[in-house]
């Protein structure tokens, strides 16, 4: 038999995962500015830290995992949107990362 700790604790685990999935899906919809995403993620980051009291070890390591991919994408937004213009408007081209000047 479960204790009421615990069945609280899995209801307040399943509360975020929802929180949090739906958090997830709205900034990796998000057009808006990159300060708004980063805020975001920094709320999202926070919440995650409360709720490390009383989410599973696996849990925490998975959504610190969701939310590592959620940086990664807004910084490759980021690097492609203000590389390719920075490219263009000064001869450069970007492979892999990486600029080159045109010869």
């Amino acid at each position: 038999m479960a204790s009421a700790g615990s069945a609280a604790n899995a209801d307040a685990a399943a509360k975020f995962w929802g929180l949090f999935q739906q958090q997830k899906e709205e900034i990796k919809e998000m057009a808006s500015s990159d300060q708004d995403i980063t805020q975001r993620l920094r709320s999202l980051d926070s919440s995650l830290r409360e709720a490390f009291i009383y989410l599973p070890a696996y849990d925490q390591k998975q959504f610190t995992r969701d939310l590592d991919e959620l940086r990664a994408l807004l910084h490759k937004r980021g690097a492609a949107s203000s590389g390719s213009s920075a490219a263009v408007s000064s001869g450069q081209s970007r492979v892999g990362g990486f600029r080159f000047k045109s010869a």
